[in-house]
């Protein structure tokens, strides 16, 4: 691959982060069908997957792009294991999920006021943000992504 047609694709589904993830940020503040949200949520952790595959194509074609991309990334560690807890649904929710041990994840919120256990299929709206599985936060991702596509 050459390096335009990586960097082309990186852009592509970082555009797609910041797309979706402002029309969540926008549906989290009405009364927004549940079932549409959720395919929101669903294209969203994709897209973050596929900036995060294709941002890794970086490395060793330009090592500008390559650090800024992984600002982006470094932002959004658990962001892999969301998009697999998601598009593996099914295999989680029989408790068959690669890394079942890790599906629920314990949340203090609201500035440690409440607990919440969130598993990777949930989402919690509250203080700390429109957290998906409980751990991508929507709104960090969408401004992260917005930060890199500036530089990449």
């Amino acid at each position: 691959m050459d390096s335009w047609f990586v960097t082309n694709s990186v852009q592509k589904w970082l555009k797609a982060v910041v797309s979706i993830g402002n029309t969540l940020i926008e549906m989290s503040g009405t009364q927004a069908d549940i079932h549409l949200s959720s395919t929101y949520e669903h294209f969203f952790v994709i897209a973050v997957g596929k900036s995060l595959e294709w941002g890794e194509e970086l490395n060793g074609m330009d090592g500008q792009k390559y650090r800024e991309f992984c600002h982006y990334r470094d932002r959004l560690p658990e962001a892999r294991l969301v998009r697999n807890m998601r598009e593996h649904d099914v295999a989680y929710l029989k408790g068959d999920g690669r890394r079942q041990s890790e599906f629920v994840k314990e949340l203090d919120v609201n500035g440690g006021s409440m607990s919440a256990s969130v598993d990777g299929t949930s989402t919690i709206v509250c203080d700390e943000g429109y957290l998906i599985g409980g751990r991508l936060n929507v709104k960090e991702a969408v401004r992260s992504a917005s930060e890199a596509l500036q530089k990449i």
